[in-house]
């Protein structure tokens, strides 16, 4: 087994990317600031 620990911000800007190949909608981020 493997686990990865990615904050945050990078595992949404990663799905952005995969998110074509996958099929799938990219993810947004929201933070309180916006």
């Amino acid at each position: 087994m493997t686990t990865w620990w990615l904050p945050l911000p990078s595992a949404v800007d990663m799905q952005g990317r995969l998110a074509h190949v996958l099929g799938v909608q990219p993810w947004e981020l929201h933070t309180n600031g916006e």
